[in-house]
């Protein structure tokens, strides 16, 4: 999502920069966060708790993880309800990016089904849940997805904006197409290169990494666009 975001900060110019993301199951599980494992519990706790770096107005700020939340819905054949929130971590690397080519607001929230913020703000906040018993409520709670999962991906601007959902097959988890199939290709690119060298996002050539990725993944047809509609911003 930061190489996409930063690509269309290079094409469109835009002064704000919004980049959402979540890894889900494909359909709510039946637990009260509506909510299934599809990578480490310790990392999600991380994600949830602390300060989350943005940009606003032109300089470098925080606020805090799992405010400023949102709600929107997707149209499909169904309705689906989910919210976006901040989170730590995901917009640090790009936050010098942004800052260089005139972006004045900037940053990242993670994407669940609506209700979920409101139960892990209890557990966090309320009930002062240490981060051991918080791993093992998760892992208790929330059942691995396996293949059964989804990404949701939306970076949007003030004049521009793109979706993403990318779904599991029988082969790959939709959290492994989108961690693992990323990192090959940028490390099948670095391998060209001789010289030893440190990457930022800014470093990665996008039409090689996109024909690189595309290689990977074997048909584009394993991703699809959604349609968002959002019903309010910045609700607390």
């Amino acid at each position: 999502i930061n190489i996409m975001a930063e690509e269309i900060v290079r094409r469109h110019k835009p002064k704000k920069v919004v980049m959402q993301c979540g890894g889900l199951p494909t359909k709510k599980m039946k637990n009260a966060l509506k909510y299934g494992l599809s990578f480490s519990a310790h990392g999600l706790m991380n994600e949830y708790s602390g300060m989350c770096d943005i940009i606003k107005d032109g300089a470098v700020a925080q606020v805090p993880a799992l405010s400023g939340i949102e709600r929107f819905v997707k149209l499909a054949t169904t309705t689906e309800h989910y919210e976006a929130f901040f989170t730590r971590g995901a917009a640090q690397g790009s936050i010098g990016f942004m800052l260089e080519h005139g972006v004045e607001n900037f940053w990242y929230k993670t994407i669940r089904y609506q209700g979920h913020a409101r139960l892990i703000k209890f557990l966090m906040e309320e009930c002062k849940i240490t981060k051991n018993k918080f791993v093992w409520a998760i892992k208790n709670a929330c059942p691995k997805m396996g293949n059964k999962d989804k990404v949701m991906i939306k970076v949007s601007t003030d004049n521009f904006g793109e979706y993403i959902t990318v779904l599991g097959d029988e082969h790959w988890s939709a959290m492994q197409k989108c961690t693992a199939f990323p990192t090959a290709a940028v490390a099948a690119i670095m391998a060209k290169d001789k010289t030893p060298k440190v990457w930022k996002y800014s470093d990665v050539p996008v039409d090689e990494f996109k024909a690189c990725l595309m290689k990977i993944c074997g048909s584009i047809d394993k991703y699809r666009e959604d349609e968002l509609i959002f019903e309010a911003d910045n609700l607390q």
